[in-house]
């Protein structure tokens, strides 16, 4: 989606996004608002956690999407696009994208993915409560080891390109089994790595429909800060 609120991707099932504002606007009489899952996240951990004018939030879930809050804004660069991370190339000749592209970060390291091969060696996270349950199995061992290798290249990358304070993981597996954040962060390491705080989110799935929600909030109180930490 750009600037326009034009639609352009928006894999995996393409719809007009402009007559469905209409339509909304017509039917209920009221502003509506639209953009993405990512920028959402990074309002919500904004308002809702230790407040930062500078953060990071990214997002794995089908995709890779990264929040950015430059100075109290999101940043969204030239024409909307800024932060679409998960089209970032991390292997040349890889598998191939729904963007069209080979090797994108989102093909190796989202949510998705990961229950995707661990589904293909008849691995369940529903079977698996604890860490320590999932990683008794060997086959387990491989896939997450590879899985974790696959996000360290991208998040690298972040981190050497924007040298956040704080960098907020959004991910449902990663709040499932925190102790991935402990095997993560070892591999987040060089001469150029440097950043103060990586850390899961505390919100959880509720992240983007948090932000979605503070969007209208601050529009009616004309406000650009909303400190809602004490009613997380």
């Amino acid at each position: 989606m750009n600037e326009n609120h034009e639609l352009l991707y928006a894999p995996p099932t393409q719809f007009e996004l402009a007559p469905l504002i209409d339509l909304l606007k017509d039917t209920y009489q009221v502003p509506v608002y639209v953009d993405n899952n990512a920028n959402m996240a990074v309002l919500a951990e904004k308002s809702f956690t230790d407040y930062q004018s500078n953060l990071f939030s990214v997002t794995l879930q089908s995709g890779i999407g990264l929040g950015i809050l430059l100075n109290d804004e999101v940043f969204r660069g030239f024409t909307g696009y800024a932060g679409e991370v998960g089209h970032m190339i991390i292997r040349k000749n890889g598998a191939e994208c729904r963007c069209g592209n080979k090797g994108c970060f989102e093909q190796y390291a989202s949510d998705e993915v990961l229950v995707q091969k661990l589904s293909s060696h008849n691995i369940s996270l529903h079977d698996h409560p604890t860490y320590a349950s999932l990683m008794a199995d060997e086959k387990t061992k491989v896939v997450i080891k590879d899985y974790i290798s696959d996000l360290a290249v991208g998040l690298n990358n972040i981190i050497n390109i924007f040298n956040p304070r704080k960098l907020v993981i959004n991910s449902r597996i990663f709040t499932q089994y925190p102790e991935l954040l402990d095997d993560l962060k070892p591999t987040l390491s060089s001469s150029f790595i440097d950043y103060e705080e990586i850390l899961i989110s505390p919100l959880g799935e509720h992240s983007s429909a948090l932000g979605a929600a503070l969007v209208p909030l601050a529009k009616f109180l004309d406000v650009n800060h909303l400190n809602l930490n004490a009613y997380r």
